[in-house]
């Protein structure tokens, strides 16, 4: 059979069915891009007409921006230019994107583990509504989350093959990482230090800087591009300051509608009385506008410690969907998602995740051969954490946990040391 002889091929056939055919049957005709969908769709059209990189902020001001990274808005640029301004092409595009995501996890659980493993991973990211769901809307992480799985099958490499060569494509997905969600820098620098701790002499400084290297050369364009226009060091986004201001203030501390999630509104006052004004002030940049955000919702974390714990644990109550499924498929459908895609990714998601919790804990002693599975998921829980919660956030542990379920249902807890 295929399925035996061929998983990735299988796996890939299967993924892509699913994707394309919820995307045909359900989205296709009625798609409108929200929330984040639209600004990334607003900039690959300014992009088109000559416009630039630029965007429209509250009170329909129109302005060059650093807001969003840039792969994503150029992703869809390209489509736009190649097949017409509709959503059909790159919807479609992103399901062919998933589907080779899926290729990729079998990869890696055929390495990890053996070929059960990687037969059941693919059945599992192929179907997993929670696998697909981010291919049904423009959105980047169908693109950070292929990234982010090739990352890890990359740095699985590198512990076995110790040469410079070995960790250069880490630098290149590093850099695209960076280039596609703010957040990608920050795992890079995880990754720079995980290279340090694995290797021995003044090879771990070679591939450190090797890695270093290629990623800066791939964002040096757009940090370069940016401290032209701002005066800043921006090398991935500016909207690290909007999230800490929307996460962190009184409604989202002390309302039970908005405990633990953000409130998406910077104009309102509980958020930034001024954030209006220094729009409207040209000798305020966009960098230092998010420079006072982070700083005031940093500021206003710090003032209410106390209230932290409680705010973090419905942080993971809403990204785990265990909050109240209903709003959070409302909520999640301002951003484009369907309903529908939204309650097969709750109805599924419990088992699966209960099968990944129980292969993480049986696994553990093998922790230095998968670290970054762990690492991946330890790094989201983290900033969840600092941030706020949403299903949404969860898109980059979804692969980690299929994972870490196929491993377990397939091999009862066989330690990896064990696997082939």
């Amino acid at each position: 059979m295929i399925i035996k002889r061929h998983p990735a091929l299988a796996t890939f056939l299967l993924a892509l069915a699913v994707r394309v055919s919820f995307n045909l049957v359900f989205v296709v005709h009625s798609y409108q891009p929200r929330g984040d969908a639209l600004d990334y769709v607003t900039i690959a059209e300014n992009l088109l007409d000559g416009k630039g990189f630029a965007t429209l902020f509250p009170g329909l001001l129109m302005r060059t921006t650093a807001r969003r990274p840039p792969l994503f808005p150029l992703f869809l640029a390209a489509c736009f230019a190649l097949f017409g301004r509709g959503s059909v092409a790159p919807l479609l595009i992103l399901s062919l994107v998933g589907a080779v995501t899926c290729v990729l996890l079998v990869h890696l659980a055929r390495r990890l583990f053996g070929e059960r493993e990687a037969l059941v991973t693919g059945l599992l990211a192929a179907i997993s509504p929670g696998m697909w769901i981010n291919n049904t809307t423009l959105m980047s992480e169908t693109i950070y989350v292929l990234l982010l799985v090739a990352l890890v099958l990359l740095a699985d490499r590198a512990t076995r093959v110790h040469t410079v060569a070995a960790v250069l494509p880490l630098g290149v997905v590093a850099g695209l990482m960076t280039l596609t969600r703010p957040e990608g820098i920050s795992l890079s620098a995880l990754l720079a230090f995980w290279i340090v701790a694995i290797r021995r002499g003044g090879d771990r400084w070679r591939a450190m800087v090797s890695v270093v290297a290629v990623a800066a050369f791939l964002i040096a364009p757009w940090v370069s591009r940016n401290w032209a226009r701002f005066g800043a060091f921006i090398p991935s986004a500016t909207s690290i300051g909007q999230v800490l201001a929307c996460a962190n203030n009184d409604r989202t501390y002390y309302e039970h509608e908005w405990l633990g999630g953000l409130h998406l509104d910077p104009v309102d006052p509980t958020v930034s009385p001024q954030y209006k004004s220094w729009l409207k002030d040209p000798a305020i940049t966009e960098a230092e506008i998010d420079l006072r955000l982070r700083r005031q919702g940093l500021r206003y974390a710090r003032a209410h410690v106390q209230r932290l714990p409680v705010v973090v644990l419905w942080r993971l109550r809403r990204v785990l969907d265990l909050w109240n499924p209903i709003r959070s498929a409302i909520h999640e459908s301002t951003e484009g998602r369907l309903p529908v895609a939204s309650f097969a990714a709750w109805l599924t998601f419990p088992p699966l995740l209960a099968a990944g919790a129980l292969g993480a804990i049986r696994f553990r002693r093998s922790a230095r051969r998968l670290f970054w599975l762990y690492a991946v998921v330890a790094f989201y829980i983290a900033d969840v954490a600092v941030t706020w919660g949403t299903p949404r956030f969860r898109s980059p542990m979804e692969p980690i946990i299929v994972l870490f379920a196929a491993a377990y249902v397939s091999r009862g807890g066989v330690q990896i040391d064990r696997c082939p």
